[in-house]
């Protein structure tokens, strides 16, 4: 018993220091971003530091903390958008994390903000498809982007999980779905035959890109 509540304190005391550390880097990293607003290594610096801060917020379970960092991380993938000519795999990160958001506001229980970051990441998966059919990575985010979207949208839920569906058969059939990703097939029909999406559903797809919290 001893033993182990000397672990629990030095555990403590490690992660107290990383926290620091972490803090530390922030604000040095927002204060040369200051300097020049306009450098990308800069604004590449914050959106890594704020992804680290983020994933041990949520690893420690304040999901609000952590979304006020993926919210940050969001605006500096902007940032970055805005600045450059090739724009499609930082407009890949903004789906990302935009679905990221989604995840946070849904666990925290705004679904309307939720589906607006969905929204957006399905905007622009579609325009990234679009341009790039072959990119699997620019696949598999419409497809999750097509399956959140439909789980809060309640008027279009069926229509658009049919579609999410016919995608992955579609990608089976090219031999472009990873095996990994297979599940998803059963997954969605699973929530086609039913009312809804499933509580085991939504549990297993919610970590598609964020650490378990």
């Amino acid at each position: 018993m001893a033993g182990d509540s000397r672990t629990s304190e030095i555990e403590a005391r490690g992660s107290n220091e990383t926290d620091k550390r972490l803090g530390q880097e922030l604000a040095q990293a927002q204060a040369r971003f200051a300097e020049n607003p306009f450098s990308s290594a800069r604004r590449r610096d914050l959106i890594e530091i704020h992804k680290s801060i983020g994933k041990r917020y949520l690893k420690h379970g304040d999901k609000q903390a952590a979304l006020a960092h993926y919210e940050e991380m969001l605006m500096h993938y902007e940032g970055l958008c805005r600045h450059h000519k090739s724009q499609c795999e930082i407009e890949h990160e903004i789906c990302i994390c935009q679905i990221e958001v989604g995840d946070l506001r849904r666990a925290l229980g705004d679904e309307v903000g939720a589906l607006v970051a969905y929204g957006e990441a399905l905007t622009i998966c579609e325009k990234l498809v679009a341009s790039e059919p072959q990119n699997s990575c620019f696949q598999r985010a419409l497809v999750i982007a097509k399956w959140r979207t439909a789980e809060l949208d309640s008027p279009n839920n069926k229509r658009l999980l049919q579609n999410t569906h016919d995608h992955l058969l579609s990608l089976q059939g090219r031999g472009e779905l990873k095996e990994e990703d297979i599940w998803m097939i059963d997954a969605i029909k699973e929530q086609l035959m039913a009312n809804g999406p499933s509580c085991s559903v939504w549990q297993k797809v919610r970590s598609f890109f964020l650490p378990d919290a």
